[in-house]
């Protein structure tokens, strides 16, 4: 444990809030659903934040190991899970900065090519771009070793450009 302070949660939050959003969008591809997992996590993590004491270096790994286990969660749900990923498509732009992201063909088009990859996949690919984790911590999430980590993350990258190329969808070159 590092010999700093923590910080108040309300930094915390801050400075993870769209990183941690990213994350669980692109885990659960549904925006209202990443918003409410987001959500939850927030909550479950204030709760716990006086309590667990997070070292301040690994806060950040802290907050997505829970984001993650409830993304799993939706997974564990099928029947839920189809309902969401139908309504996917019929989503509208509500005025912030990820729906207006999502509103636009290139999200969309992405969403439905992590669609495509497995789950173990996405987490990697949604943990390095989308929460802008280092590969380290890719790795300590993932319960990997960092080479093993990256190794597996450019292999999903591979496969995620491959289903771009079958489909032609040329932006993700």
């Amino acid at each position: 444990m590092s010999d700093s302070p923590l910080p108040p949660f309300d930094e915390i939050y801050n400075l993870y809030r769209g990183r941690l959003y990213r994350f669980c969008l692109l885990q659960l591809r549904d925006p209202d659903l990443a918003e409410e997992i987001a959500a939850d996590t927030w909550v479950a993590a204030y709760a716990a934040y006086p309590h667990v004491k997070p070292s301040p270096d690994t806060v950040h790994l802290w907050l997505f190991r829970i984001a993650k286990n409830r993304a799993k969660n939706v997974w564990r749900n099928s029947a839920r899970w189809k309902r969401l990923l139908q309504s996917l498509t019929n989503q509208q732009a509500s005025g912030t900065v990820e729906a207006i992201a999502m509103s636009n063909e290139t999200g969309r088009q992405l969403l439905a090519l992590m669609k495509k990859l497995s789950t173990r996949d996405r987490k990697l690919l949604a943990l390095r771009f989308g929460a802008e984790l280092s590969m380290r911590e890719v790795a300590q999430l993932m319960g990997m070793r960092e080479r093993t980590a990256a190794v597996a993350t450019l292999r999903a990258l591979e496969r995620l450009r491959k289903h771009a190329a079958a489909e032609e969808t040329a932006w993700v070159y």
